[in-house]
């Protein structure tokens, strides 16, 4: 109902509206609704794309977003490009020490470390066969 209401008010395109759709998304994804999350997270990433433009920190938080739940999914491989998108984003427009550079960075080396643990066991697999 507030994402109506912001919509009606702000208009469909408005980073608040944006925030909102994350919030919900955010909220389906701690309840494992995860197919409900997911276009929630896009359409927020899309408003914020085109409203502050594709590199502002704001994008990198919704690909952050977007990106936490595709590794809640094991969808390790398409996660990581998220997260280095906005890596990148980040270290452009923040202080070094910045912590949404280290919570970014943290978890890009998760991502890293899942997907080099996937492919040890897929190489253990094949030599046991």
């Amino acid at each position: 109902r507030a994402i109506e209401i912001g919509e009606k008010t702000l208009g469909p395109n408005h980073p608040n509206v944006a925030a909102s759709l994350s919030n919900l998304a955010g909220l389906l994804e701690n309840q494992g609704k995860y197919d409900e999350a997911t276009p929630l997270y896009e359409r927020s990433l899309n408003i914020s794309e085109r409203t502050l433009g594709p590199n502002h920190p704001d994008v990198a938080i919704s690909l952050n977003n977007l990106a936490g739940l595709l590794k809640e999914q094991k969808k390790y491989k398409e996660a990581r490009p998220l997260l280095q998108r906005a890596l990148s984003i980040l270290v452009a427009k923040l202080p070094p020490q910045h912590p949404h550079i280290k919570i970014v960075r943290m978890s890009l080396n998760d991502i890293d470390s899942q997907i080099r643990k996937s492919r040890n066991e897929k190489n253990g697999k094949k030599k046991r066969k």
